[in-house]
C-alpha cells in the first residue's frame, strides 16, 4: 500500500487543483493583509485578484479529478473501439420486436453518461 493509493486516478488533476489552491490561498491573504507598496503604489489588489484567479482555475482540477474518479465509468479496454458504439443510421434495417430494442435513454441519462464519456477520456489523456 503506497502513500497515494487511496487517491485513485487522475493523481495529476488533483496535484494541479491543490497546487493552485495553495498559491490562490497565499496570495489572497497576502494582498488582504500585507502592506506592499512599492514607490507609493499598492499592490495588494493585485494579489487578491490574482489568488482569486488561481482559485477559479484550481475548480478545473477538482472536476476533472472528481469525475475521473466516479465509479462504474467502463475502462478503456471495456469501451473497445469507437466505431462499435455508432447508431444505427436509416440504411440499416431496424428490429421489428419491440422486445429486442433497448428503451431509450432519458435526455438526463444520456447527459450524465456523455459527460463521464468525456470527462473520462480527458482525465486519461492527460495521464498518458
Amino acid at each position: 500500500m503506497g502513500l497515494c493509493d487511496g487517491l485513485s486516478h487522475c493523481k495529476l488533476a488533483l496535484a494541479f487543483a491543490v497546487l493552485m489552491d495553495l498559491l490562490g490561498g497565499a496570495a489572497l491573504l497576502i494582498g488582504v493583509f500585507a502592506r506592499l507598496e512599492i514607490k507609493g503604489q499598492d499592490f495588494g489588489d493585485l494579489l487578491v485578484y490574482t489568488g482569486a484567479l488561481f482559485v477559479l482555475m484550481s475548480l478545473a482540477g477538482w472536476v476533472l479529478w472528481y469525475s475521473g474518479n466516479i465509479e462504474g465509468l467502463t475502462s478503456k479496454k471495456e469501451l473497445g473501439h469507437i466505431s462499435s458504439c455508432r447508431r444505427p443510421t436509416r440504411s440499416q434495417p431496424q428490429p421489428q420486436d419491440p422486445h429486442l430494442q433497448e428503451p431509450p435513454l432519458s435526455p438526463e441519462e444520456d447527459v450524465m453518461n456523455t459527460f463521464h464519456f468525456i470527462s473520462f477520456h480527458l482525465c486519461l489523456s492527460v495521464l498518458t
